[in-house]
C-alpha cells in the first residue's frame, strides 16, 4: 500500500512545488531582477564562439592598458571556463551573490569564459554538434606554450569532466554510482 501512496503523492507535490513556484513569478512580474552581470569584454569573435574576459583591465584611447607610472599591474592567474553543449555562457554569472566569474575575480583569478551563445538564438545554433564545439576549443591548441598555467588548469578541468582519478569529477562519480549499487 505505501508503494501506491508513493506513486500517487510523489508526482502530485511535484506538481503542486510547480504551481506554487508559477505562482510566486506572477506575482513578482516574472523573474526580472534589477540586478546587473559582471563587466566582460569580448576579446574574440569566431564563427562558432565569442571569447570573454570578465574584469578586464581598462585601457586607455590608444588600446593599451592603463598603467601607473612604471608598476606592472598585479598579475592573476587566468581560469578558462567552457559551458556544457547547448547551454548559455550566462550560466557562470547568474547574480552577483552567485556568479562564478565574480567570486573567482574576488579570490584573484582572472576568469575567462567561451561563449558558444545561446543555441536558439544565433545562426544555426540547433544544428551544432559536437565536433563545432571541439574544432572551437581546438583553437586554443599551443595554449601551454603561450599561457603553461591555464592550459594546466584547462587540463585538470577536462580529466575532471572525464572522472580520472583523483579528481573531484572521479570522486563524486565514485560515490553517485556507489550510491546507485546500494
Amino acid at each position: 500500500m505505501a508503494l501506491v501512496d508513493d506513486l500517487i503523492t510523489g508526482p502530485a507535490g511535484r506538481l503542486g512545488a510547480a504551481a506554487q513556484n508559477a505562482l510566486e513569478v506572477a506575482r513578482f512580474g516574472g523573474l526580472e531582477t534589477d540586478e546587473q552581470p559582471s563587466p566582460f569584454e569580448v576579446v574574440s569573435t569566431r564563427p562558432v564562439y565569442r571569447l570573454r574576459r570578465y574584469y578586464a583591465p581598462a585601457r586607455d584611447s590608444d588600446g593599451k592598458g592603463r598603467g601607473r607610472g612604471k608598476r606592472k599591474p598585479q598579475e592573476r592567474p587566468p581560469l578558462l571556463l567552457i559551458p556544457p553543449m547547448m547551454l548559455d555562457a550566462d550560466i557562470y554569472d547568474v547574480a552577483p551573490s552567485t556568479s562564478a566569474v565574480s567570486i573567482l575575480h574576488e579570490r584573484g583569478v582572472d576568469p575567462w569564459v567561451v561563449d558558444f551563445g545561446a543555441p536558439e538564438r544565433e545562426e544555426g545554433g540547433l544544428e551544432r554538434s559536437l565536433n563545432d564545439h571541439v574544432l572551437a576549443i581546438d583553437d586554443f591548441a599551443g595554449l601551454s606554450a603561450r599561457a603553461p598555467l591555464l592550459a594546466f588548469v584547462l587540463a585538470l578541468c577536462m580529466f575532471s569532466l572525464a572522472g580520472i582519478p583523483p579528481t573531484g569529477g572521479f570522486i563524486g562519480k565514485f560515490y553517485l554510482f556507489g550510491q546507485a549499487i546500494e
